[in-house]
């Protein structure tokens, strides 16, 4: 660069011998004179902002991990409801292939009878003050069955706390629901 004359911009790792874990990162711009003896430019420490860079990666690596790993059925919603990221558990819960999932609206898992109230419902979830909520109700299947499902509903906000997502977590309790039907059953024949 220096030779040719020409402008550049580089980042550099820099450490010191003597402290190898004390690494700085660095961005260089600038650009030498025509005749290559004079180079005017800046140098800026970006150290703190590679950090911040490298644990946002690391914190997305975490959550895809614990999202694609999870035997909880999750999913990411916007906040009009579409299926933004659903996980494989979900998927097989629901009898969905990931593709198809991610074109319904959550209210489409409503039972028939409900979708109506569900766009009201999405209103309140958008406008919770509590940082999540549980809730138990009936999910219904790709095939039509009806699980009845214990959830978890997370409302993500941003920085002004405005709600950006909503994160849904949901374990199917169907054969707890037939069980505590059973028993309240003998007990009260």
């Amino acid at each position: 660069f220096v030779t040719e004359g020409k402008a550049f911009t580089i980042i550099h790792e820099i450490s010191d011998i003597n402290h190898p874990q004390d690494t700085k990162y660095v961005h260089s711009t600038g650009q030498a004179s025509e005749d290559g003896r004079v180079l005017t430019g800046t140098v800026q420490d970006i150290t703190e902002q590679h950090k911040a860079e490298q644990a946002k990666i690391e914190s997305q690596k975490l959550f895809n991990n614990v999202f694609e790993n999870s035997t909880i059925s999750m999913a990411v919603v916007s906040l009009d409801g579409r299926i933004q990221q659903a996980n494989s558990t979900i998927c097989k819960t629901f009898g969905y292939t990931e593709d198809e999932i991610c074109q319904l609206n959550y209210i489409d898992l409503l039972p028939a009878d409900e979708r109506s109230g569900g766009t009201g419902e999405l209103e309140i979830i958008q406008n919770v003050t509590l940082p999540s909520y549980d809730t138990e109700r009936i999910l219904v299947c790709k095939n039509g069955t009806e699980l009845y499902c214990y959830i978890n509903v997370f409302v993500q906000k941003n920085a002004l706390g405005i709600s950006d997502y909503i994160f849904i977590q949901c374990i199917d309790i169907s054969l707890r629901k037939q069980a505590e039907v059973k028993l309240n059953q003998l007990a009260f024949h």
